[in-house]
């Protein structure tokens, strides 16, 4: 499950044409591109 304070960082960041960097480290994702950055996290729904 994303955190949507993530999702919602990083859907003002998407453009219609982009490059990005995806850094993933541990639940979070860290999401680079021209305009800025955020971190979405990852929260597992069930630990095996």
């Amino acid at each position: 499950r994303l955190e949507w304070p993530g999702i919602k960082a990083l859907t003002a960041l998407v453009q219609r044409t982009m490059d990005l960097s995806v850094t993933i480290t541990g639940n979070s994702a860290y999401v680079t591109v021209g305009s800025g950055d955020c971190e979405v996290i990852c929260n597992p729904l069930q630990i095996v």
